[in-house]
């Protein structure tokens, strides 16, 4: 058999192969990966939409005092919020509430009006990954509906 056509059978073997999914990336010793979040839909089960435009990712660390709240706002394109540290209470205008604990993640919609405190009279720290596009705002500060003034959270 010629040498290119064993080499031209070992990549078309070799591609069938990473198509079927037969070939597994092992990590490393010492290496452990955790799926934290996939999902098509937040949290309160409204679709995730991207903007239109060059995609653009931005990383935001936000930490929350006790009695802290981010006041009312949008995310004005999809984000994942991990929370860091503590517990984090993300509350909807229409009044659903969502815990979260450190170690666990949460989707959250463009355009939907939330807040988040921390919970159990501690702080919290947050880490949210926001999907946007090139020159287009992360967050959107709205009225303050229990008084305060408005908050502005991203960019």
């Amino acid at each position: 058999m010629p040498k290119s056509f064993r080499l031209k059978l070992s990549l078309l073997a070799l591609a069938g192969a990473v198509c079927t999914g037969a070939l597994a990336l092992e990590p490393e010793p010492g290496v452990v990966s955790t799926e934290l979040l996939k999902s098509t839909t937040a949290w309160d089960g409204l679709p995730i939409v991207y903007p239109a435009g060059p995609a653009q990712l931005s990383v935001q660390r936000i930490n929350l005092a006790a009695g802290a709240r981010t006041g009312w706002h949008e995310a004005a394109v999809p984000a994942v919020i991990y929370v860091l540290e503590g517990g984090v209470e993300f509350r909807r205008r229409d009044g659903q509430r969502l815990q979260v604990q450190a170690g666990h993640a949460v989707a959250v919609p463009a355009r939907e009006l939330h807040d988040a405190r921390p919970t159990g009279g501690k702080p919290a720290q947050m880490l949210i990954i926001y999907a946007g596009a090139e020159g287009q705002k992360t967050g959107v500060a709205l009225p303050d509906f229990e008084g305060g003034g408005a908050t502005r959270i991203g960019n």
